[in-house]
C-alpha cells in the first residue's frame, strides 16, 4: 500500500475506482490549482492547493503522486515539473493515473497479452476498424464487423493506443469485456492489436473504418496504401452534446468536423438527420455525407421486433402498471411520484453507466427499491427497459432519448436551466414534452396514465424525420457500397 496524493481533482478524479484503487493505493487527498475547488471533497478526500502540494507529501510521508490530467500532453508536464521539485527533497514515484489504475491488474496484464502478441503475415486487410476502449461501442456496432467478416472480408481491429487515458477512465470491468470480445475475434481469425503497434505501419487497409467518439480514432498519419479510403461512422444517436455546447456555423472550426477533418475523410455515414446537420454547417460535407443510417440502428430494431427477455421481478412489479423509463442523472425529485400512494405506477431508473463507478454508488441506489415503486436497471443493455416501459423521462444530454424515438412513445424532457446551444431548433428537442418544474412532471405522468398522447400528431413529423431508414437493413447499405 503505497501512501499516495492525486494531482487533478477534475472529470477523471470523480470517476475513479476507488474500490479497485485502494487494493494498492493508500489515498490522502487532491491537489489541483483551481481555487474554485480547495476545500471541497471527492469520495470523502479534500481538495488542497497545489501549490501546497510538496508540503504536504513531505509532511505526511506519501510515497506516490499520480497525475490524473485529460490532455496527456499536460499530463507529462506536470508530472517533470513534480518529479524536478520533489527529488530535492525525498523519493517520491510521480506517475500518470492511467499507468497506476491498472497496476498489479491481471485483466490489463491479459489484455495487453491479447493485443501485444498477434503475429500478422498477411499485412493485406480489406477493413479495418478503429475503436474507442468502451465495450459498448463494440456491442453497438458489432454487425458491421460480422457483415464484412462472414462476407469473405479480412478484417483487422484496432484499439487505442496502449497508453491512452481512455483505457484508465473506462474500468476494470471494461476490460474484462474487452477482453471477452478479443478472445471471440481470434477464435474467426480477426486480428486484434493496439493502435501504438508498429506491425499497423507495415499494413495495408482499403477500408479504415473510425467507430468511437471522435475522428482521431483513425491514424491519417499512416500510409495504409494506394487504395485507402477514411470513413468516419456515426456511432449514437447524436451527439446531443454538440447542441448542449452551443455549436455552431463558428465554432466548428474546433469540432470533429472542421475544415482539416473535412479534407481527411472520404466518407462520413450516419442517420440522414445527422448528414443534413453536419451539411449545414459546412455545404462542403454535401459530396462526402452517405444517409444509410448508423450501425447501432440494426441492433436496436432486433431487439423492438424481437421479444425481449425481461427479469423476472420485473414482471411481477410491473404487471397491470403504468411504466415510466427514467434516465435523469438525479432521479429523487421523482420519487414523490411513485410511492404507495400511486399503487398504479411504477418507475425504472437507468442510471448512467460511469456513475457506477462510484463506490458504494450501488449499495446506494439499490436501497430506493425497498422505499418506493422503483426498479433500478442494471443490465446491460437498455432494450428490457425500453421495451416494457410506456414512457421515457429524461434530460437533454442523455443520448437515450434519441434512441427511445424509434419505439413510438412519449418522451419527457426536464430542463434544468442550465443548457445552452441551439437545441431548441432541432427536430429531435421537438419530437419531445418538455417540463422545467414538477407540476409539469406531474402533469406529464398523469396524461401517460390515463393513456392519452395529447402532443402525437404534431410531434410525429419530427419523429418521422429522426427515424428515417429505421429497417434493419443499415450495415447491409455500408457493405453492398463499398463492395459495389
Amino acid at each position: 500500500m503505497r501512501r499516495t496524493v492525486i494531482y487533478g481533482a477534475g472529470l477523471i478524479a470523480e470517476n475513479i475506482d476507488y474500490t479497485e484503487l485502494r487494493k494498492v493505493f493508500d489515498v490522502y487527498a487532491f491537489f489541483d490549482r483551481d481555487v474554485q475547488k480547495l476545500g471541497k471533497q471527492i469520495s470523502g478526500y479534500t481538495i488542497y492547493s497545489d501549490k501546497d502540494l510538496i508540503k504536504y507529501v513531505l509532511e505526511n510521508n506519501i510515497e506516490c503522486v499520480l497525475v490524473a490530467i485529460g490532455n496527456i500532453q499536460m499530463q507529462n508536464e506536470i508530472i517533470a515539473e513534480i518529479s524536478e521539485k520533489i527529488k530535492k527533497h525525498a523519493n517520491v514515484y510521480v506517475t500518470g493515473y492511467q499507468e497506476a489504475v491498472f497496476y498489479n491488474s491481471l485483466e490489463w496484464d491479459e489484455l495487453n497479452e491479447l493485443l501485444s502478441s498477434q503475429n500478422i503475415d498477411d499485412c493485406l486487410f480489406d477493413a479495418g476498424f478503429f475503436w474507442s476502449s468502451y465495450s459498448y461501442f463494440y456491442y453497438s456496432n458489432s454487425k458491421l464487423v460480422e457483415i464484412f467478416h462472414q462476407r469473405g472480408s479480412r478484417c483487422i481491429m484496432v484499439f487505442p493506443e496502449k497508453d491512452s487515458l481512455e483505457w484508465s477512465f473506462a474500468g476494470v470491468d471494461n476490460l474484462r469485456r474487452i477482453i471477452r470480445i478479443i478472445n471471440d475475434l481470434k477464435k474467426k481469425d480477426i486480428i486484434c492489436i493496439f493502435k501504438s503497434n508498429h506491425i499497423l505501419e507495415k499494413c495495408e487497409i482499403k477500408l479504415c473504418f473510425g467507430l468511437g467518439y471522435d475522428h482521431h480514432y483513425i491514424p491519417f498519419g499512416m500510409d495504409f496504401g494506394p487504395d485507402r479510403k477514411n470513413v468516419l461512422i456515426q456511432v449514437t444517436p447524436i451527439r446531443t452534446h454538440l447542441y448542449h455546447s452551443g455549436m455552431s456555423k463558428k465554432e466548428t472550426k474546433n469540432s470533429s468536423y472542421n475544415e482539416q477533418v473535412l479534407r481527411s475523410i472520404d466518407y462520413y455515414i450516419g442517420s440522414e438527420y445527422f448528414c443534413d446537420w453536419i451539411c449545414k454547417n459546412n455545404e462542403l460535407w454535401q459530396k462526402k455525407v452517405l444517409r444509410f443510417g448508423y450501425p447501432r440502428l440494426d441492433n436496436l430494431y432486433e431487439s423492438i421486433n424481437e421479444d425481449v427477455e425481461l427479469p423476472d421481478n420485473w414482471k411481477e412489479r410491473c404487471k397491470g402498471k403504468t411504466v415510466f423509463l427514467s434516465t435523469v442523472i438525479d432521479p429523487r425529485p421523482l420519487f414523490k411520484f411513485f410511492t404507495a400512494e400511486n399503487p398504479e405506477r411504477v418507475m425504472i431508473w437507468r442510471p448512467h453507466p460511469l456513475t457506477l463507478k462510484r463506490e458504494n454508488y450501488i449499495d446506494e441506489i439499490m436501497k430506493y427499491e425497498e422505499e418506493y415503486s422503483v426498479i433500478i436497471d442494471m443490465l446491460p443493455n437498455y432494450y428490457a427497459s425500453c421495451s416494457i416501459s410506456d414512457a421515457l423521462i429524461s434530460n437533454l444530454e442523455v443520448s437515450l432519448n434519441l434512441n427511445y424515438l424509434f419505439y413510438n412513445k412519449p418522451i419527457l424532457c426536464i430542463l434544468r436551466g442550465t443548457e445552452d446551444g441551439d437545441y431548441e431548433e432541432q427536430a429531435w428537442y421537438k419530437a419531445m414534452y418538455k417540463a422545467t418544474g414538477m407540476q409539469e412532471i406531474g402533469d406529464f405522468i398523469k396524461m401517460i396514465g390515463d393513456g392519452k398522447d395529447y402532443q402525437k400528431e404534431e410531434m410525429q413529423v419530427y419523429r418521422d424525420y429522426m427515424t428515417t431508414g429505421f429497417d434493419g437493413k443499415v450495415c447491409e447499405r455500408i457493405y453492398y457500397f463499398f463492395q459495389n
